[in-house]
């Protein structure tokens, strides 16, 4: 099979959210309420997000570790493609470096699918990421699984994997900031208003008058909000023994 300059090998994930970029990346984009923090503790978010984990319902199978080292053994197959956020109807942006995973469908994920994808095992049932972190949060999961980073124009690859079925996850966040100086309140201000106009033989003049008018009084304060856009993929791909699974232009979906 031949190589390609953006190859990865299967990468066995201990305990990702150790690893400084890992964590800044899954705290951006899987802690989606706590944005925008740029002193967020990333080990409070990991917590904070494992807590909303169990609110969702259990699933009814045991993760297997060995099961899932066998699944994650060396093969001769590969997965490709390209993310990109389709952030307007007409606006694509190529979704650089992001993070990929791609989960062994063990029967633990088997059912995690069954019960959080939509039947067309292409997204999720809710529009929300949150199941998402049984899988990716979970330590024992997040443990057996392999992952990958897109180059500058949105392409990944994993190399050297074995036959059956995966789940491949992204996320992404599109934020966007806008300052603004916030009223604090009114006072009065007399102002000239144009009430009326004057013409004679052909010739309009303006007529003004002195009004008294409320306008509004800013704070020397300036103030940012953030409008926060939560994109995701996950979808199901089966890989064939001996083949080069192209997958060409990935969709990052808007969940939020």
């Amino acid at each position: 099979m031949p190589s390609t300059p953006f190859r990865n090998r299967i990468a066995f994930v201990r305990r990702p959210w150790r690893h400084p970029l890992a964590a800044a990346c899954l705290a951006l984009c899987v802690v989606a309420p706590s944005l925008p923090a740029p002193a967020q503790d990333t080990g409070s978010a990991f917590q904070a997000m494992r807590e909303k984990a169990r609110r969702l319902p259990a699933i009814p199978a045991r993760f297997d570790p060995d099961e899932a080292m066998r699944l994650l053994e060396p093969g001769n197959s590969a997965v490709r493609g390209r993310l990109y956020t389709q952030t307007a109807p007409l606006r694509r942006t190529d979704s650089g470096h992001q993070f990929v995973w791609l989960v062994p469908m063990t029967a633990y994920a088997r059912e995690w699918v069954k019960l959080h994808m939509t039947p067309q095992r292409d997204g999720l049932k809710a529009d929300d990421d949150l199941p998402l972190a049984q899988l990716l949060v979970d330590e024992q999961v997040s443990a057996h699984l392999a992952r990958t980073f897109t180059d500058k124009d949105g392409g990944f690859a994993f190399e050297s994997l074995r036959a059956g079925e995966y789940v491949l996850i992204t996320m992404k966040q599109d934020v966007k900031a806008q300052s603004f100086r916030p009223i604090v309140g009114y006072q009065s201000e007399n102002v000239s208003m144009l009430i009326d106009q004057r013409c004679s033989h052909g010739v309009c003049s303006p007529v003004y008058a002195q009004q008294d008018m409320q306008v509004p009084v800013y704070s020397d304060k300036i103030e940012t909000v953030f409008d926060v856009k939560d994109f995701n993929t996950v979808r199901v791909v089966t890989v064939v023994e001996d083949q080069s699974l192209d997958l060409g232009k990935v969709r990052s979906k808007r969940i939020r």
